[in-house]
Formats: C-alpha cells, structure tokens, sequence
C-alpha cells in the first residue's frame, strides 16, 4: 500500500473517532409526523453520550414527572393524549466536547396526532363534480384522487368551518383518517393536493367556498387561502389525481356537496 493510501486510511480512522463522539440529542418515539397513535402512547427521549434535567412539555404543558429515567442516554414514559394534533417537546443538558462552553442546552419537538376512537361517520360531506359526478378520494396518507363514491369512508370528508357562523371558510378531514387534513403543497398549477396533519392556523390547509353563478344550482369552487387569490382551485386532474388550477369555474372544479347524514345538498362549511 502507498504512503498517499496509508495517510488517507489514517485520516478517515480520525474522522470516524472525531464523528463518534458527536453529541445528539432527540425523541426517538414517537416519530415526528406520526399519525394515528393510540391514546396512551410511548415517548422516548435519547441523547449521545448523556443527558441531564429532562423536560418534556405537550403542547406546553410539562409532563416531566411521567418521564422515567432509564439510562444516562435515555428517558421514557407513557402519556395519555387526547385525540388530534399534539406538539411534544423535550428539553436536555447534553455534554459536548466541542461546544463552549462544555455543554449543550438541546432540544427536539415533534409533531404528531393520535387518531380518534372511531371514524366522525354520518357528520360528513362528500364533494361530486359537475363535471362527471366523480368525488375526491383518499388515495394514501399523502395523496388525494377523484373517483366514484362508493360508500365508503375513503370518500367522506369532515368540512370544518373556521370563523363565526357565515364563513365559508374550513378545513377538507379525512374521515378516514381524522388526522388528516387537505392542503395545497406548492405555489404551482397542477400541483396535486395532498395530505398533512390538521392545522388550522396553517393557510395552506384553509379552503375557501365561493357559490358560483347562477345560484342555487348548488356549484361551489373551492380555493386556498394560503395561495395567490383565485389561482389554487379544487380541480379534476388526469389520472384521477386531485389537483389545483386557476380558478376559471370550469365543470372540471365545480363541486356540489351532499350531507351524508340528511342527504341534503348545500355549502361544505356550514
């Protein structure tokens, strides 16, 4: 072996040892974005090479005293959490050879929702196009297509009003997974819709319903707020694909919406 290898192999021997004694810190369960979590759920705190005076808050509130220690590198303990969005945050003193000074003051939050007992069933929507009748349907936990209603729950939607009593303003739930909720990934046309946590100071998940002339035919376009006005509208994509358009009230992102428990046709956000 040359001398050039022998000092490339001692530099990455270096490199590895340095790198290994890198302080971490960090909840390592549950996972930041974890959906549907039982009601008592697990959370573990780990850190590398120790840690001390753990503080861990949900949604600011301190719940130290449920968090056992288990080991100079890890803290656990199970918490009781009610159902939707939960923000879990912890807090250490991690050693640090190469911070000044000797100590780090790290912390970590994530962000998860713990699914409801049972799905929200009859207090539901569904969407159908003018166009051809078809509805939105959630396709996985990330993405939502059109398709033909079939019954089930993949295509009912909880249509949450945000504001007082004539906003038609709201969040698009999953029924299927009440922890989601709709929202416009991108600035862009043709962007398709996806799925996030439910957040209703997010803009990006706040949807706008704006009956469409002539009224009393039923015919809503629905836009996002957190986007340029009229540019981000509900629109059928190809392939069954949900996407948003500019607004141009086309039969393609007209919606009509029924109330699965009267049968009822009217606003989404009542």
């Amino acid at each position: 072996m040359g001398l050039r290898n022998v000092r490339i192999l001692i530099l990455a021997a270096a490199a590895a040892t340095i790198f290994s004694g890198c302080a971490s810190f960090s909840i390592s369960d549950p996972k930041d974005g974890a959906l549907n979590l039982p009601a008592t759920t697990t959370v573990t705190v780990i850190a590398t090479p120790s840690m001390s005076g753990v503080v861990v808050k949900v949604d600011g509130n301190d719940v130290s005293n449920q968090i056992n220690y288990v080991s100079d590198q890890r803290s656990s303990g199970n918490l009781t959490l009610a159902a939707g969005r939960h923000s879990i945050t912890a807090q250490a003193t991690v050693p640090c050879w190469y911070c000044s000074p000797q100590s780090w003051q790290a912390s970590f939050q994530a962000n998860v929702c713990v699914g409801a007992v049972t799905a929200l069933g009859t207090m539901t929507k569904i969407a159908l196009a003018k166009a051809d009748g078809l509805s939105w349907s959630k396709t996985s936990d990330t993405t939502v297509g059109v398709a033909t209603d079939t019954g089930t729950t993949m295509t009912r939607w909880n249509t949450n009003r945000l504001g007082g009593i004539a906003s038609t303003t709201g969040l698009i739930q999953s029924t299927e997974n009440g922890c989601l909720c709709m929202r416009s990934m991108d600035g862009s046309q043709n962007t398709p819709i996806g799925l996030a946590i439910c957040d209703g100071n997010d803009a990006t998940q706040q949807w706008q319903a704006l009956q469409v002339a002539p009224f009393g035919t039923g015919n809503f376009r629905v836009q996002n707020n957190g986007r340029a006005i009229s540019d981000a509208c509900l629109t059928e994509g190809a392939n069954g694909v949900l996407v948003q358009r500019a607004c141009n009230d086309t039969p393609d992102q007209l919606w009509s919406f029924r109330d699965n428990s009267t049968g009822a046709l009217g606003p989404p956000f009542q």
